[in-house]
């Protein structure tokens, strides 16, 4: 490896706000320019001298943050980490080139003077309170970008903190699987060599799945249910008859982008407190559907129910709604409730268009 290539400090551009974003901030630079406009404007008793500088300032307001535009998407995007100087010297062009074009532009516009007689023409405050007013811009600039830099970053180590426990999850979960697993194996293999063989084509499924999760932030639903169908089939050689298990999912929903691991979690959690506490054992039902532009996914079992469940259900149901939270905030939610003639429900819901 090469130490001074892996000691130099990342630099990249930092991708520009999305054009709504930029259009609700032009909206803002109107209404600032409008408000400067009319406190000129109030310093003349004349409407036309009103009409004059209004037009003047919302011109000029508007070069000088169309100017800064380019600059931030095209000549000059802003490096990380945030750089005072790269402002600065957008601010040094952005101010006098907007300022010109502005001002002549307003001149066209009122049939004015344009060139160098416009300049000629503006008065004593003008440039002072273009000066202050684009100062005030920058600074405005500068905050949000601030802001919004410290909000992504938030966003993204709540994301790396909610797959960093993705994967201390299935650190959790494959050894104690695979333990299992081969116990059984070792025992099937003498007595029922066909059901051993079937056995190891579910781990195969089941750890190929395993390993995708860990390679990817989404997974289609299909391989979601293929994986969890693997690890049923697995856990009915050790339980044999005490557990029935039905996958349920659409055709039009095979596709549709999931977190990976999502359901594995609640189908352990259904048979840990729900199947194994019954002599008798029980059945899981998953299934998913999709209505109002909404993705369900129903994980219900007709164990022991919720009184026999503990009072904290452990790690993996929390894992899951910490997930959600991270990956869709608000738009998505776990909740767990009694089934009425017996057994737990959960049900996922989360946006069905766009990935996490």
């Amino acid at each position: 490896m090469n130490t001074v290539d892996a000691a130099r400090p990342e630099v990249c551009a930092t991708p520009a706000p999305a054009p709504m974003t930029w259009v609700r901030i032009g909206l803002r630079v109107m209404l600032f320019s409008g408000v400067i406009g009319l406190l000129l404007g109030g310093m003349d008793s004349s409407r036309n001298a009103l009409v004059q500088n209004l037009v003047y300032s919302e011109c000029i307001g508007l070069a000088i943050y169309g100017v800064y535009a380019i600059l931030r998407i095209w000549i000059m995007p802003r490096r990380r980490p945030t750089a005072v100087l790269d402002f600065v010297v957008r601010g040094l062009v952005a101010v006098p080139v907007g300022f010109v074009v502005g001002l002549n532009g307003a001149g066209w516009l009122l049939g004015n003077p344009t060139g160098l007689a416009a300049i000629a023409r503006t008065g004593n405050l003008s440039i002072p309170v273009t000066i202050v007013a684009s100062l005030c811009l920058m600074y405005y600039f500068w905050s949000s970008n601030r802001i919004a830099d410290a909000a992504a970053a938030h966003a993204d180590a709540e994301r790396t903190m909610a797959e960093a426990k993705l994967k201390l999850l299935q650190a959790q979960i494959e050894p104690h699987m695979l333990f299992n697993t081969l116990a059984n194996l070792r025992t099937l293999v003498d007595v029922d060599p066909q059901r051993a063989q079937a056995m190891i084509d579910q781990l195969i499924v089941y750890l190929r799945g395993t390993l995708a999760a860990s390679r990817s932030t989404t997974t289609p639903l299909e391989a979601e249910f293929a994986q969890l169908g693997a690890y049923l089939a697995l856990m009915q050689v050790r339980m044999a008859h005490r557990l029935a298990f039905t996958l349920d999912l659409p055709d039009a929903l095979r596709t549709a982008a999931v977190p990976p691991m999502l359901l594995q979690p609640l189908v352990e959690n259904a048979i840990k407190h729900g199947l194994e506490p019954k002599i008798e054992g029980g059945s899981i039902y998953v299934s998913a559907a999709s209505a109002n532009g909404r993705l369900t996914i129903d994980v219900s079992d007709d164990g022991s129910g919720l009184d026999d469940h503990p009072a904290d259900p452990g790690y993996g149901l929390e894992h899951v709604r910490e997930r959600l939270r991270t990956l869709y905030g608000d738009a998505a939610s776990l909740s767990i409730s009694a089934r009425p003639d017996g057994g737990v429900r959960a049900v996922v819901e989360l946006p069905r268009e766009g990935t996490p």
